[in-house]
């Protein structure tokens, strides 16, 4: 058996390609006016002689921890197997875009207290869904991390920003007054988190069809499917004329709890009443029946957000760049199962189309 070589230091590196050890450190951070001969011979050194970098001694003469965070405050109001999705379909791409730039990655879990902050060595953080004036974003500015957020909030504060223009109401709600509906209510956060600021911003801004109303209640994102149930019953208990024909809820608890308040007070779905969510996971694919949701396009999302953070952490980048546009999973809780057969005919048709 072979032994294992000892490493080398950057002293022997450098004699070994015959060059100072400042272009050594230049050739491997990739940095420098080098030619493409030194920096070869200078890598054949290296790798010859079993050299690697001292990480920690690289941060701490360069002051930087070469580590990015995600933090999601709204994650605690899913439940965990939503949570895990979410946070996978996030996470994923955000690490193999820091693996392919030198950084680690670090998933922060949501926090009880500004105050926190200042145990995370981070350079750079990617804000999901920022509150209005949020404590945290501000937090993290101010112990030195660059603060990307997917989603804009009035107040939070942010180096850049990945703008989902209206968090996918626009989509969602067409999709509803396609399916016929006219009295449509949207549960949303008590919290002024940016995917509400998003969605009221759409309903201040576009007009939706004649005869079509919108109605907004504001739930505590904590009270989860208890608030969700507790706003569908109570309108549900209502005056015939006035019952609403759609809930649209972001929040995939609240929209299983209107759905738990429907089944009990004898509403057909989606003939008397259509349900629709945002998030696609287990919560919306598990239900019965199944309930339509968008495809946010999450990894896409995650990938723009990170390139951002990462172009800003290495001196250049934009300032604010746009997330995909979500896309309606349709299911039997908004077009029924017969609904849901005849589009996925078209779609065949479609697609044997292009094919051929």
């Amino acid at each position: 058996m072979s032994e294992k070589r000892p490493r080398s230091g950057i002293a022997e590196v450098a004699a070994a390609a015959g060059v100072s050890r400042t272009t050594v450190s230049m050739v491997l951070n990739g940095k420098g006016r080098i030619s493409e001969e030194t920096r070869e011979r200078v890598k054949r050194a290296a790798q010859d002689l079993n050299y690697r970098p001292n990480l920690r001694a690289q941060r701490l003469r360069s002051g930087r921890s070469r580590t990015v965070a995600i933090y999601n405050p709204v994650q605690t109001s899913l439940p965990r197997d939503t949570q895990l999705d979410f946070a996978l379909e996030l996470s994923l791409p955000v690490a193999q875009a820091c693996l392919a730039r030198g950084y680690s990655l670090l998933l922060i879990p949501p926090l009880t207290s500004s105050d926190q902050v200042a145990q995370f060595d981070i350079d750079g953080v990617i804000v999901m869904d920022p509150a209005e004036n949020d404590p945290y974003c501000a937090a993290f500015k101010a112990h030195g991390a660059a603060v990307v957020t997917i989603g804009r909030a009035p107040g939070a504060v942010a180096d850049a920003v990945v703008e989902r223009r209206y968090g996918g109401a626009d989509v969602m709600l067409a999709h509803l007054v396609e399916c016929g509906a006219r009295r449509i209510v949207v549960i949303t956060t008590d919290e002024a988190y940016a995917l509400r600021t998003e969605m009221l911003r759409f309903l201040d801004e576009q007009r939706l069809p004649a005869g079509t109303s919108v109605r907004v209640e504001r739930v505590p994102a904590a009270e989860g499917e208890r608030g969700g149930y507790r706003v569908a019953r109570a309108l549900l208990d209502g005056p015939a004329a006035d019952r609403p024909d759609a809930f649209y809820a972001p929040l995939s608890t609240f929209a299983v709890g209107v759905l738990t308040a429907a089944r009990e007070h004898g509403v057909r779905i989606p003939e008397d009443l259509r349900i629709a969510a945002n998030f696609n996971g287990h919560h919306t694919m598990g239900s019965d029946p199944p309930m339509t949701a968008l495809d946010l396009k999450l990894p896409q999302m995650a990938a723009v957000a990170s390139k951002l953070l990462l172009d800003l952490l290495d001196g250049g980048g934009r300032r604010t760049a746009s997330a995909p546009v979500p896309e309606v999973i349709p299911r039997a809780s908004t077009v029924g199962d017969r609904g849901l057969a005849v589009r996925n005919d078209r779609a065949s048709a479609k697609a044997a189309r292009i094919a051929g």
